[in-house]
């Protein structure tokens, strides 16, 4: 399926790309349905697309070096990912797959013509760059929570991340205890522990507008 511009315009990564831009975009791109637990990125395709969510959510997964998943990002729609492997460091900090955590599709265009619209509009490699320096400085810390042996500890190390992605302390929204497991590398009954005893000591909170943590407590 091509990629049309309608999709591009829901890309917060593109937001005010030129026209003849996102044509360019569209024509080179694809769509590519993906279903749960598949690959969104076959075999030597890493570093050669920059991937969008169009629908479901996308993960990043890493192994621990005793072979264990470890989801180190996570991808809601319109997300952009893949561009650390394309213009990050030559030595990466981990190792990432994309995987699909529900059915979904994703947009794939080439870093080619990435790089022919970001020479065209600078603003793009401005994005990408901070985009590329952020993901690395997070996956740099989860590769250190591997080796706290405290599962309860990596599961509020997990949170406190989390809340620092929204505003105000809200865990972003959609975001399951499932795979806060997965970040946490524990189980969900460890994560609805973890989260019933932080909810006692008023750290953390169920309210209208989601899960809120309290870094003050």
């Amino acid at each position: 399926m091509t990629l049309s511009a309608l999709i591009l315009q829901r890309l917060p990564l593109l937001a005010g790309l030129p026209d003849e831009l996102g044509a360019l975009c569209a024509r080179d791109g694809v769509i590519r349905a993906v279903k749960r637990r598949q690959l969104v990125f076959l075999p030597k395709e890493s570093g050669r697309f920059l991937g969008f969510v169009v629908q479901g959510r996308v993960q990043g997964v890493a192994f621990t070096p005793d072979e264990r998943e470890f989801a180190v990002s996570s991808y809601a729609e319109g997300a952009h990912f893949g561009e650390v492997e394309a213009w990050g460091a030559a030595q990466l900090p981990v190792a990432v797959e994309y995987v699909a955590v529900a059915d979904g599709s994703v947009a794939l265009v080439p870093v080619e013509t990435i790089n022919q619209v970001a020479t065209a509009w600078p603003e793009l490699w401005r994005r990408l760059f901070t985009a590329s320096i952020q993901r690395q400085e997070e996956w740099l810390r989860w590769r250190q929570w591997w080796n706290v042996p405290n599962a309860a500890e990596r599961v509020e190390a997990v949170l406190a991340w989390l809340a620092s992605q929204g505003e105000e302390g809200i865990l972003p929204a959609g975001v399951t205890q499932q795979e806060i497991a997965g970040y946490a590398n524990t189980t969900r009954e460890t994560v609805t522990r973890v989260m019933q005893r932080l909810q006692a000591e008023g750290r953390l909170a169920r309210t209208a507008a989601g899960w809120v943590w309290n870094a003050e407590r």
